[in-house]
């Protein structure tokens, strides 16, 4: 198995390594003439009507309107009412399309940089030869790049332990752990639990902290100034340590 079938392979074997291009002007390019065309069909649909309201029959001019079995007798008006038909529903669903592929995550730099790792080495299987091989390299086709596999949203703190952790996994133990294919694979879960043991540690030992030196000290002044200062240092660890929280539960939770 070699180039894109050792490549898809690769991808399905991990979720993070599954992106691909959106071509978000060729997409936005799309509707754009699609909006042109229905303008057109529409302004042509509205003339036919007004064409209706001419015609010398009376019955059809007088029923055509409000009655659709009658305007369907109408072959040429109907058969321009169902292109017309044909080309909204295309816009729409391309614009409910793009709604969803332009809600979709961008790729970490971890996951391009191993994505590059594989891809760039010719003596792997796993090597492209045409103009998209550099997909995922080039710097104007990265920043049209997404992911439709789970993107794991990491604090700077995380970041930090991560590549601690890779850094010592790699040293350390990399000769143990490395593949034929010269890549040490890691399930996130390992990558993310001292970040979370550390989350538990300073979410049990801050207020602890707080408490204790509050208690030795008998000074109220002081005591001010200590409770702001573990104050700020927790909405601090907070604010590093959570990467999904906004402003409003970092404050509700400092004020908690």
């Amino acid at each position: 198995m070699s180039g894109y079938a050792a490549i898809a392979k690769r991808m399905s074997s991990g979720s993070d390594l599954t992106s691909f291009r959106n071509f978000s002007t060729l997409n936005y390019q799309n509707i754009l003439y699609l909006q042109a065309e229905l303008t057109h069909l529409e302004s042509s649909w509205r003339e036919k009507e007004k064409e209706i309201q001419k015609e010398a029959d009376i019955d059809n001019k007088n029923r055509s309107p409000y009655d659709w079995a009658q305007l369907q007798k109408n072959g040429e008006a109907w058969d321009n009412f169902l292109r017309l038909r044909e080309k909204l529903k295309e816009y729409n669903e391309t614009l409910i399309q793009q709604h969803i592929i332009s809600h979709f995550e961008k790729p970490s730099k971890r996951s391009l940089k191993a994505l590059n790792h594989i891809l760039d080495d010719a003596s792997k299987s796993e090597y492209l030869l045409g103009k998209d091989s550099t997909t995922w390299s080039n710097a104007e086709t990265v920043r049209d790049l997404v992911t439709v596999g789970p993107v794991e949203k990491l604090d700077r703190i995380s970041i930090i332990l991560t590549r601690l952790y890779l850094t010592m996994v790699y040293k350390v133990f990399g000769k143990f752990s490395q593949k034929k294919d010269d890549i040490i694979h890691l399930e996130d879960s390992a990558l993310l639990f001292p970040t979370r043991v550390l989350s538990v540690a300073l979410s049990s030992l801050l207020p602890v902290a707080a408490i204790s030196v509050l208690y030795v000290v008998h000074s109220m002044w002081r005591r001010l100034l200590i409770l702001a200062a573990f104050t700020s240092a927790f909405s601090v660890i907070l604010s590093l340590i959570t990467a999904k929280s906004g402003r409003l539960e970092l404050f509700a939770a400092t004020a908690t």
